[in-house]
């Protein structure tokens, strides 16, 4: 196999998101102690800042995970089958055959094309081949 593709902010987003998974699990991992030093206080308070502090523990990597998951970190090429590999978590490492790519019609934002019909993400110029990139996009089918 041969890379195809690496995207330019692959590094950076692995970082946070190993940042933010870290710091979570450090964040729950002390929380009984702290409910330890804090039990002769109000239970009402207790309750209210240990739930808000676990949600946010459990909403901070997924929200990151969500914002970041459109992103394609790397393709790959397989030359016997012709087909291209796309990798883009962190937490689930995927290894998908593109073999589905459209554009769509009015492309969003961050989503200029459509993978098995899921909007993803990836910086053209960032190609090491044009070629590829031109299949990808669908300019070598007859019109």
């Amino acid at each position: 196999m041969k890379e195809i593709y690496h995207g330019i902010l692959s590094t950076q987003i692995k970082m946070v998101k190993f940042f933010s998974l870290s710091t979570s699990m450090l964040g729950l991992s002390v929380q009984p102690i702290l409910f330890t030093k804090v039990l002769g206080t109000n239970a009402g308070i207790l309750v209210a800042a240990g739930s808000f502090f676990g949600v946010l523990h459990f909403v901070t990597p997924l929200l990151i995970h969500w914002i970041t998951k459109k992103y394609v970190t790397s393709l790959e090429y397989a030359p016997r089958q012709r087909s291209v590999l796309s990798h883009n978590t962190l937490f689930l490492p995927q290894g998908e055959e593109v073999d589905d790519v459209k554009v769509p019609e009015v492309p969003g934002m961050f989503t200029p094309f459509l993978i098995k019909n899921r909007p993803m993400f990836w910086t053209p110029d960032m190609f090491k081949e044009r070629d590829h990139y031109g299949r990808l996009r669908g300019y070598d089918r007859a019109c």
